[in-house]
């Protein structure tokens, strides 16, 4: 499957899945606006879709990247979740390509591509397509990295601190997953006393 990388020269069409939950605030207009203002003079085309729910983001990739007549790079705007949901959503369809523009608190995978700035949007969508590799666990497609159990404490750690936290969100809500898994166990001991 193809990231977006760099890109030159080649026309294509561009959706922008943009999730307003991404992150420490609804960032869904001001990026809406800098999208349009970045294609004002291109030739591509594009659409722009802002999700509604849980689980949106897959839907909307997903038909969106059925039967595609031209090459089309899908954004995953937010973070870890709404990239899990658009990689899911466009898996398997040969001219569907994936690109990320962060918005999410943590954005986990671009962390692995350190020599770029990923926050320089207009960079992102004018950059070029590279291969990378994803990976399947039972009948869904990942990034970079698999879990099996706990980090939900992490969601609610970077909606529930400023901007500040950062990525100590994920070592605070593993911490208080840790917590609370070990105080769920003690009340579930006592009240089996």
């Amino acid at each position: 499957y193809n990231i977006l990388y760099f890109k030159k020269g080649d026309f294509m069409k561009h959706y922008f899945i943009i999730n307003p939950a991404a992150g420490p605030k609804d960032s869904s207009t001001s990026l809406k606006a800098l999208i349009e203002n970045i294609f004002k003079d291109k030739k591509d085309s594009y659409e722009i879709y802002i999700t509604n729910s849980i689980g949106d983001s897959y839907k909307v990739a997903q038909e969106a990247s059925n039967n595609l007549e031209e090459e089309t790079i899908f954004y995953a705007c937010g973070g870890d979740g709404t990239c899990f949901d658009v990689v899911n959503g466009i898996a398997g369809k040969p001219k569907a390509h994936f690109g990320i523009l962060p918005i999410g608190s943590c954005n986990d995978f671009l962390k692995t591509f350190k020599e770029h700035n990923f926050k320089d949007f207009e960079k992102v969508i004018n950059g070029e397509l590279v291969e990378i590799d994803i990976a399947k666990a039972n009948d869904y497609y990942f990034l970079n990295e698999l879990n099996i159990g706990g980090g939900l404490g992490v969601k609610y750690t970077e909606q529930d601190n400023p901007p500040s936290v950062g990525e100590l969100a994920n070592a605070i809500g593993s911490a208080m997953d840790v917590y609370t898994e070990k105080m769920s166990s003690v009340l579930n001991n006592l009240s089996n006393l």
